[in-house]
This record gives C-alpha cells, sequence and structure tokens, in this order.
C-alpha cells in the first residue's frame, strides 16, 4: 500500500521559498553591482576648481601671464 496520507507539504513550501529568497537576492545584487559600476565609470565628473579654469583661460589665452599670476596669487592666498 502505498505512503500517501503523510505526506509533508512543510518542507515544500520551505524549498520554494528558499528558492524564491535566492533569485531575489541574485537579482537585488546584480543591480546593486551594476549601479555601482555605473556610478564610478561613467558618474559624476570632479567639478573644477577656479585655479583649473583660470589655467584654461591662459591657455587660450584670454589673459596675459601677468593677469594669470595676480588672480592665481589670489586664489593660492
Amino acid at each position: 500500500m502505498p505512503y500517501y496520507w503523510d505526506y509533508n507539504t512543510t518542507n515544500d513550501t520551505l524549498g520554494i521559498a528558499y528558492m524564491i529568497f535566492i533569485v531575489v537576492a541574485v537579482v537585488i545584487g546584480s543591480l546593486v553591482t551594476i549601479w555601482y559600476l555605473k556610478r564610478d565609470l561613467g558618474g559624476a565628473q570632479k567639478p573644477e576648481d577656479a585655479l583649473d579654469l583660470l589655467k584654461k583661460r591662459y591657455a587660450r589665452g584670454e589673459i596675459d601671464k601677468k593677469e594669470f599670476k595676480e588672480k592665481k596669487k589670489d586664489l593660492t592666498g
């Protein structure tokens, strides 16, 4: 005679819940990893400070050497 009447469904339910938990954890982990890598690789760049802008203006010829030195002295203290 087959042994059908004492079938335990608790193990099946816990197994399914565990599999769902693992799938959700992998998906969330993947999304967090992608977000982190995207943020590092193509994220916000460092804003230019005033000295960098001054150097660019000098390189483009917008200001002369005298004005560059004066403004650099003002910026650096």
